[in-house]
């Protein structure tokens, strides 16, 4: 399939869960990320810890390109309009690291 697009997705957060058979979900179990194959060509980003290793909440595999910061983001909360930063964790802080060509000024 020929998107003619670069499609970025995040890994997910859900290694620690457990599935409906009990088993943890620690590989990618989540649309679209685990439809990444040679003829659907997507980037799945998970997330790393501070020692470069894979962050103990993201889930990896087969189907993840690519490990990018994801443990301590500083970030503003939703809505927050005033500068007061936290530090949040997750693999779409991840994705956002691949879209370096947005212009968030215009959309």
């Amino acid at each position: 399939m020929n998107l003619d697009a670069v499609v970025i997705n995040s890994a997910g957060n859900h290694c620690t869960e457990k599935d409906n058979n009990g088993a943890l979900r620690s590989a990618v179990d989540t649309v679209p990320a685990v439809f990444e194959a040679p003829d659907y060509p997507l980037i799945v980003v998970g997330a790393n810890d501070f020692a470069g290793k894979q962050a103990v909440f993201s889930q990896g595999g087969d189907h993840v390109t690519i490990l990018a910061p994801g443990v301590d983001v500083t970030c503003l909360k939703k809505g927050q309009v005033a500068p007061d930063p936290v530090q949040r964790h997750g693999t779409s802080f991840c994705e956002l690291l691949y879209y370096p060509w947005v212009d968030w000024q215009n959309g």
